[in-house]
């Protein structure tokens, strides 16, 4: 399997080091000002792009039209979905994003939505959300936090609102769920579910340790994307798994 990699940041860097280790070639690196077309991408079988929001929606149709398999890592389209989901579609095109490339991560959204579940008929407990990442982060929360956002207000019924700020002089509501966002120093990513009463709490946090666990999943779902065609999550990858 040969990678083009789209976007050379820190997470593109780890994505050579990651291929590298595990004998894949990143056959093309796409950085800003190179051309992505079907001549500067025929070596290629299969896309990673770890750029940025507005990069990832201005390349989305040049590399559809290069008919290769799309792993996308960037965050902060999502409200853009369904305009994302139809490009692929009428392109006859394969698109796999996450929110996070963890594998751990995806076995916590597990955890959060069975905990969710757990605490649905207890209104006596309060449930927030809250992340924290370094400061060269662009968007909040993080597209981590909003996947377990909603994993949350589909299994908490009490809840009907996410609130992501503050406004000072107004109080949160009970049906508020709220997601609150830190940017401090070189924090790679720590997300945290709190499920709070008068008399106790529960904290379920996951912590990264390293970009080596992203790199290594987004590297993992491009293997079982390349043989696909359509649009997926990474919680097809895992549901797919898992039933193996």
């Amino acid at each position: 399997m040969r990678i083009g990699l789209v976007g050379k940041g820190k997470m593109g860097n780890e994505i050579i080091k990651v291929a590298s280790g595990l004998h894949l070639e990143v056959a093309s690196v796409f950085d800003i000002g190179d051309i992505i077309n079907e001549e500067t991408t025929k070596q290629v079988d299969v896309f990673i792009d770890f750029t940025s929001k507005d990069a990832f929606l201005n390349n989305l149709q040049l590399l559809l039209a290069c008919e290769k398999p799309l792993v996308v890592g960037t965050t902060g389209w999502y409200e853009q979905m369904e305009y994302v989901r139809n490009a692929v579609e009428n392109a006859s095109g394969t698109l796999l994003y996450a929110s996070n490339f963890s594998l751990g991560v995806q076995l916590y959204f597990r955890i959060v939505s069975e905990a969710s579940r757990l605490i649905d008929p207890f209104s006596n407990f309060d449930v927030v959300i809250s992340e924290a990442h370094h400061t060269a982060k662009l968007d909040y929360p993080s597209g981590t936090a909003i996947q377990m956002a909603n994993r949350v207000m589909e299994m908490v019924k009490r809840k009907k609102k996410v609130l992501t700020d503050l406004t000072q002089g107004k109080a949160v509501g009970k049906d508020d769920l709220v997601v609150s966002s830190l940017r401090v120093g070189s924090t790679i990513g720590e997300h945290t579910l709190l499920l709070d009463s008068e008399y106790d709490e529960i904290k379920l946090t996951h912590r990264a340790k390293n970009r080596t666990a992203f790199a290594e999943g987004a590297i993992v779902a491009a293997k079982w994307l390349v043989q696909k065609r359509g649009f997926f999550s990474f919680d097809d990858f895992i549901n797919d798994r898992l039933k193996s």
